[in-house]
């Protein structure tokens, strides 16, 4: 009977947990949704300002090279030692695929910190190195200001909360930008489907949309 009314106990108290540090449980309930109107409705992105692990400024419209590659987008900040670990060892996986799938040319990583204070292009320089991401496929970023953050944030619906003890808690996907630099899907991160297939079917579209022009 104790034991019963232990395990009660513990529940109520992860459920309270979860519910404090998820703002009601708005971090998960509100990503199936959010999913579901980009896939029937591809967002336009606005003009978004980064800039790199080596200090060097771009825009994120540029990265689709004027609409020859998708996108794999996804949030995060250095010091993370949750949620961002695993999306930063999916992303290892994605580039190792691209790499074995000869889609170089036509798909990209990028990863953007949310946390300016700390994340410096030094920071995500060496960030870079212990992921050992290729610069050529997985580009690394941080807002170029506190105006381009917010509208990152606005753009994608990320949720961003400060914590106490995780300094941050936020949702996290991976989000698949299409070769018109439009928000055309959004993966769960622990998904077993390669965001890869997604971004094939994307590539394969534009070429036959463009045939078809």
């Amino acid at each position: 009977m104790r034991t019963l009314i232990g395990c009660v106990v513990l529940l109520f108290s992860m459920l309270a947990a979860g519910a404090k540090l998820t703002e009601g449980f708005t971090l998960w309930t509100s990503e199936a949704a959010r999913a579901l109107e980009v896939q029937r409705n591809p967002r336009t992105l606005p003009s978004i300002y980064l800039i790199d692990a080596s200090g060097k400024p771009f825009n994120l419209h540029e990265i689709t090279e004027q609409g020859r590659k998708v996108v794999l987008l996804d949030f995060f900040f250095t010091r993370c030692q949750t949620v961002c670990n695993i999306l930063g060892q999916r992303f290892q996986q994605l580039q190792t695929e691209i790499q074995a799938r000869g889609l170089r040319e036509r798909v990209s990583l990028l990863s953007i910190s949310f946390d300016q204070g700390h994340d410096t292009p030094q920071e995500l320089a060496a960030y870079a190195m212990r992921m050992q991401a290729d610069s050529s496929i997985w580009h690394i970023a941080t807002s170029a200001s506190v105006l381009d953050r917010a509208t990152a944030l606005e753009a994608f619906q990320v949720m961003v909360i400060p914590d106490p003890l995780l300094l941050f808690q936020h949702n996290a996907a991976i989000h698949v930008l299409d070769t018109k630099a439009r928000l055309a899907r959004i993966v769960d991160y622990d998904d077993p489907r390669s965001p890869l297939d997604i971004a094939q079917d994307l590539t394969l579209k534009t070429a036959t949309s463009g045939i078809e022009r």
